[in-house]
């Protein structure tokens, strides 16, 4: 079984499913990402880089999300549409949606409803797209 997972180097991103990756999790949550070169596991990043960061994901509605990732949510109307991010928080992806509800700070991502949510970046590569967003 394949687990989606994907981690940021500080630089770059790295997902489950690159050519030669493998992530290694020691018994005390102490992680190496490597990756096979000519025969070869050669780490890539682990937990002890400062700027490293895991995240798991999950297929939602046919793509995946991870924690950091920042969603689009737009009414089935057509008519509104926010930017918002992604926390993976008590085993469950949560949007953050506390400026677009008066009634909730987070909901659940399957539970996002009359919407159309789209992964359009993240966190790491992409934190332009939450400027302006309170």
């Amino acid at each position: 079984m394949n687990t989606a997972y994907r981690v940021w180097d500080g630089e770059q991103m790295h997902y489950w499913d690159d050519e030669g990756l493998s992530l290694i999790i020691k018994s005390n949550g102490d992680w190496t990402l490597k990756r096979l070169y000519t025969d070869v596991l050669v780490p890539v990043v682990d937990s002890t880089n400062r700027n490293a960061a895991l995240m798991w994901g999950a297929k939602v509605r046919g793509k995946f999300i991870y924690d950091r990732s920042i969603v689009k949510i737009t009414s089935d109307d057509k008519e509104s549409s926010d930017v918002c991010e992604v926390k993976f928080s008590d085993g469950v992806f949560q949007v953050d949606v506390s400026k677009i509800s008066a009634d909730y700070d987070v909901t659940a991502v399957g539970w996002v409803e009359y919407a159309t949510i789209e992964v359009i970046g993240d966190v790491y590569q992409n934190p332009e797209l939450l400027e302006g967003v309170k």
